[in-house]
């Protein structure tokens, strides 16, 4: 059986979920909780590299959910379309499977970063946040110089500190020229 509700869900992670729905009206959970029976069906599949009794995916944990977009083309091919959403999710605190593993772009799951206790992400903090990407990688420091990995850790702070205001894109940038990597 397929499960969509968000009742299954761990608390803390379920109001991520919903802060995620909030700014994404156009998204659809697919999928949430999942049984060891459910999550072995998907990797007969061949749609989960996870078997669920012998490894347990973070669906059985209630941790994670797959989305698609509400409308006739629910899986798009473009990619800037799963990008946008991805960096909305990590700003809500979620993983995106498309920065977890290069693919399944769909799928989200806590990011084990808690929200502040009055959790939000103004449309402030998330246009702070996305300029920010933005320069990181177009202009002065691009994935070439900085690495997948730093430039991961760098946008996961920025998401994480505009959730509660606390970061502009001066000060981002301010803290990117202090980085040794760049002296």
């Amino acid at each position: 059986m397929i499960y969509k509700k968000l009742d299954k869900l761990q608390p803390n992670f379920r109001k991520k979920v919903e802060l995620f729905i909030k700014k994404c009206p156009g998204i659809e959970i697919v999928e949430t909780y999942r049984t060891a029976s459910r999550q072995n069906q998907c990797y007969l599949k061949g749609a989960s590299q996870i078997d669920g009794y012998n490894q347990k995916s973070q669906h059985q944990f209630g941790l994670a959910v797959d989305i698609k977009l509400k409308g006739s083309d629910p899986y798009p091919d473009d990619p800037s379309i799963w990008r946008d959403l991805a960096n909305i999710g990590i700003a809500c605190g979620l993983d995106c499977g498309l920065d977890l593993w290069g693919y399944d772009e769909g799928h989200f799951q806590d990011n084990n970063v808690p929200l502040p206790p009055k959790a939000f992400v103004s449309d402030w903090a998330l246009k702070s946040w996305q300029k920010a990407e933005k320069y990181l990688e177009e202009d002065m420091y691009p994935r070439d110089i900085i690495g997948d990995n730093k430039l991961e850790a760098l946008m996961r702070n920025i998401g994480a500190l505009a959730q509660n205001g606390e970061m502009t894109l001066e000060r981002f940038l301010v803290g990117l020229d202090n980085l040794s990597i760049f002296k």
